[in-house]
């Protein structure tokens, strides 16, 4: 990716500010716990508003890439445990000493849609397919996961030259590809699944679980994947923390300024 804005782009300003700042980080041009340029910096250097400035460092802080720290400026967060390949599912489960195992319930082609080419930024009149590989997701031989990926044909179709049974997507796509997914969005809900879904994850009727709905990207915020997952709340729990700026937590969970502790 460039490092300069485009003033003729139709993507938003403080978007491409946030762009470009966050595949610095990636690409480790920032290191972890590395001081970012300020907002007068940025302005400066792209010729652009403060308000643009600030929106995109209030951005990569929501989305946890840095810490903004009032009176002392803004740094690459400490808390980025990998700087270029997120966790799939496989490798999530693996983190836990655990199996993940899966079985393939369906390939189809589906039309592609309005909705489907926004998501995937592909020009109004393309008219390629896309590919939806449904799958069951085990934890310990236990079904955890109903996932529903969807990808371009152009991916798609020699994604299922392999042998998809108990192989992670993340890993396909680097392969073929060449890059790795390193980052993905995702939107968490919850919802009572269908009978079907019911089934496949032995759960009880009328019990709420999580949907997760996620868009994962490669390098230069290139979307290849929209996946759609029912995970069952009997085996998973979403947690988050929050802490005042300037603290993090000790190993023994108690608050730390970490810009005032000794030792």
């Amino acid at each position: 990716m460039k490092n300069i804005i485009d003033r003729n782009a139709p993507t938003p300003l403080y978007v491409q500010v946030k762009n470009i700042l966050r595949e610095q980080i990636l690409n480790e041009e920032f290191g972890i716990g590395a001081q970012l340029p300020t907002e007068a910096d940025l302005c400066e250097k792209h010729n652009i508003s403060r308000i643009t400035a600030k929106r995109a460092l209030d951005d990569l802080a929501i989305s946890g890439f840095i810490r903004r720290i009032q009176g002392k400026g803004t740094f690459v967060s400490k808390k980025l445990l990998n700087t270029d390949e997120v966790a799939g599912f496989s490798k999530s489960i693996r983190q836990y000493g655990l199996t993940p195992s899966s079985q393939i319930l369906s390939i189809e082609t589906i039309e592609s849609d309005d909705n489907l080419r926004k998501i995937f930024i592909l020009p109004p009149d393309d008219t390629q397919g896309f590919t939806a590989i449904k799958r069951l997701l085990f934890v310990e031989d236990r079904p955890a996961s109903v996932i529903t990926s969807i990808f371009p044909d152009s991916l798609g179709k020699r994604i299922i030259e392999y042998k998809l049974e108990n192989v992670s997507l993340y890993d396909l796509i680097k392969r073929i590809l060449g890059r790795p997914v390193i980052w993905s969005e995702s939107i968490l809900t919850t919802v009572i699944p269908g009978p079907d879904t019911i089934k496949l994850l032995r759960i009880s009727p009328g019990s709420p679980h999580f949907h997760n709905r996620q868009i994962s990207y490669v390098s230069g915020d290139v979307p290849v994947e929209l996946g759609l997952g029912i995970f069952s709340a009997d085996i998973f729990q979403w947690r988050s923390r929050m802490m005042l700026p300037g603290f993090e937590m000790r190993a023994d969970n108690k608050e730390v300024d970490i810009f005032t502790a000794q030792g």
